[in-house]
């Protein structure tokens, strides 16, 4: 094995003159080797990639960015389908190779779940096209949010169903849109 070494802890400096670039060219099976917990700095703002033998850190003082171009088939993907972000939609799925929607999601049940840290908030999911808003948030003991599932429309509360289980409309009416059908208490003997 050829070596270079240095003396007195001294770097070692490779600059090639001009514009000309620094390429390491390896043998036909052979790899560009880095020690485990050695790694390839950036600059001097920590940005850096190091393998410990196990895991591969990319470290990033700011924005990690990853681009994989904007056509058919340059796409990001982990382990194939668990997760994909595909280069010319931009649509990224969990659980599958293909995403037909923005955010696609396959998997055992639950496909998902959310944990509130924050027991002052009031929605775990808050969904608003600009005039209607769907908030599905848990009962914290704050009479504010106190309901389950709610249905905003223009900023205003439609109907909400609160942890007791009951559904309240708080505007409107309810409307059966279809002859021969209407509410059913046959549960009832009387």
């Amino acid at each position: 094995m050829a070596k270079i070494t240095t003396t007195s802890n001294a770097a070692l400096d490779l600059e090639p003159n001009g514009t000309g670039d620094i390429n390491l060219t390896p043998g036909t099976n052979g790899d560009v080797n880095i020690p485990a917990n050695k790694g390839l700095t950036f600059g001097n703002d920590g940005e850096k990639i190091e393998g410990d033998g196990t895991d591969l850190t990319i470290a990033s003082s700011a924005v990690l960015n990853v681009n994989t171009g904007s056509s058919s088939g340059n796409d990001l993907k982990v382990n194939s389908t668990q997760l994909v972000v595909e280069g010319d939609t931009g649509r990224v799925g969990i659980g599958l190779a293909a995403p037909s929607q923005q955010l696609h999601i396959s998997g055992a049940t639950p496909i998902i779940q959310m944990t509130d840290t924050d027991t002052n908030a009031d929605s775990l999911i808050t969904a608003s096209n600009g005039t209607g808003t769907l908030k599905i948030q848990v009962d914290n003991g704050n009479e504010s949010a106190d309901s389950t599932f709610e249905v905003d429309v223009d900023g205003s509360q439609r109907m909400k169903v609160d942890s007791t289980g009951d559904l309240t409309i708080t505007d409107g009416d309810l409307v059966i849109g279809t002859a021969g059908h209407g509410i059913d208490f046959s549960v009832n003997s009387h």
